[in-house]
């Protein structure tokens, strides 16, 4: 069973807090309601950097992302000025970033995301 649906039978009728975010009680449901960003251009194994913050559009973003069996490089907005070392030091295939996704190029490898990406983890 994949995390998202196995969550959304765990907290569905579930009225108390998911999370927190800016202070405020955040239900799984107000996750599940978003409008989902089109991750047709992500494909099993590819390294995604989802910059956001813990707001329902993010998790939710999260959770689709674990589902699709990425590898995840979760960064904030606080350190966009180290994104792009981030992205090369990663190997960052996919930028997830305001609901927009853009792939980026390389020609490298890490033997522990080919590993990662055999093992087809999902």
């Amino acid at each position: 069973m994949k995390i998202l649906e196995h969550l959304s039978k765990t907290w569905s009728g579930i009225d108390y807090p998911f999370l927190i975010h800016n202070g405020k009680d955040l239900k799984f449901s107000q996750i599940e309601s978003h409008n989902p960003v089109d991750l047709s251009l992500i494909n099993q194994g590819d390294v995604v950097a989802i910059i956001g913050d813990f707001n329902p559009s993010s998790i939710l973003t999260l959770l689709r992302l674990i589902d699709l069996a990425v590898v995840v490089v979760p960064l904030t907005i606080e350190t966009t000025n180290e994104h792009e070392y981030f992205f090369e030091s990663a190997l960052v295939d996919v930028v997830i970033k305001n609901g927009e996704v853009s792939r980026r190029r390389h020609n490298r490898n890490h033997d522990f995301i080919d590993v990662l990406r055999d093992k087809n983890h999902d």
